[in-house]
């Protein structure tokens, strides 16, 4: 694969990644909108069915932003090894990346936690 290619490999995945965080947090913020508007007034089969619907779609996100930041990782080691020392993300410290990317998903997990949270705490008072 030409330096190129990787680069625009490297641009498509990146900017994936941030279109799964996007979508995510749509997702997000819908569930904390129904929980603060309507929280109080859903039926326990509509609680379930909206606290399972938004625990699946976060594990989707979370799976599908885990395999598309392992692709990162694997895209890097690529530029890596055809000396593509031109390029920011090939010359700095190897720990950046994946701390970026561990920082992105726990900031995820926090979220699903948080929401999740703050829909049973809506649904106490």
């Amino acid at each position: 694969m030409s330096q190129s290619e990787l680069v625009n490999l490297w641009v498509t995945h990146m900017d994936f990644l941030l279109v799964l965080f996007v979508a995510f947090m749509s997702a997000t913020s819908a569930f904390v909108i129904v929980a603060n508007v309507k929280g109080k007034d859903l039926q326990p089969t509509a609680c379930k069915l909206v606290r399972y619907l938004y625990i699946v779609a976060s594990v989707f996100f979370l799976v599908f932003m885990g395999k598309v930041a392992e692709s990162i990782l694997n895209l890097r080691g690529q530029m890596h090894a055809a000396n593509m020392d031109w390029y920011n993300v090939v010359y700095e410290p190897q720990f950046v990346l994946p701390l970026i990317l561990i920082a992105g998903l726990v900031v995820v997990i926090s979220l699903v936690v948080g929401s999740l949270w703050y829909f049973s705490s809506v649904r106490k008072s």
